[in-house]
């Protein structure tokens, strides 16, 4: 049961791959819409970003840090975001310094739309051992059900942002599952093992 049974893509020899915030990760509804960045239009035809990935998760799914770090900011419900529910958590390397990125920036995760909470402003956490909360349907996914619940999932240079990419990194990069465009399908993307 050690790697759940999946030691080669659970290893992280170089160290280079933070852990995932689910046990079982996919995109929602396998499409590209859905993952990362320019990727989505609006009505009127012109192109609409996407700040994050979705991450299908049936409403109460546990939610996971994906790397060693302290939650910075909890935002509930009630408060009016579209986020709903949201968790930023920023972290630290194996010597508790804060990591930074290329530009000096520190980094956060973003985990959105969650049912419930199970840390504090303050708490340390632990990557791919810490129950944060649990995946729902709050904000902006109060409609959503079946196959479109999900986890919206950011990789974040500040802890508020507004809208766009500014400030916003590709979680694809960070996490240990990857996805990449279908070839037989442009629409869709598939997971690929990381070795």
């Amino acid at each position: 049961m050690y790697c759940v049974g999946n030691p080669i893509r659970l290893i992280d020899v170089n160290g280079e791959y933070w852990g995932d915030p689910l046990k079982k990760m996919k995109v929602r509804r396998n499409s590209v819409k859905n993952t990362f960045g320019p990727v989505r239009r609006n009505k009127n035809g012109t192109i609409k970003n996407h700040q994050g990935i979705d991450y299908y998760a049936p409403i109460g799914t546990p939610v996971y840090a994906i790397n060693n770090g302290i939650v910075v900011k909890i935002v509930n419900e009630k408060q009016g975001s579209d986020y709903g529910t949201y968790i930023v958590i920023q972290h630290y390397d194996e010597n508790g310094n804060p990591i930074v990125d290329e530009n000096g920036k520190y980094e956060y995760s973003f985990y959105a739309h969650l049912s419930e909470t199970s840390v504090t402003v303050g708490d340390n956490v632990v990557e791919n051992e810490t129950v944060i909360g649990k995946t729902g349907n709050t904000g902006n996914a109060e409609n959503l059900k079946g196959e479109d619940e999900h986890l919206h999932f950011e990789i974040r240079t500040d802890i508020d942002l507004g809208k766009g990419l500014e400030g916003r990194k590709d979680p694809n990069k960070y996490v240990d599952t990857k996805f990449v465009i279908d070839s037989n399908d442009p629409t869709k993307v598939i997971m690929i093992e990381n070795n």
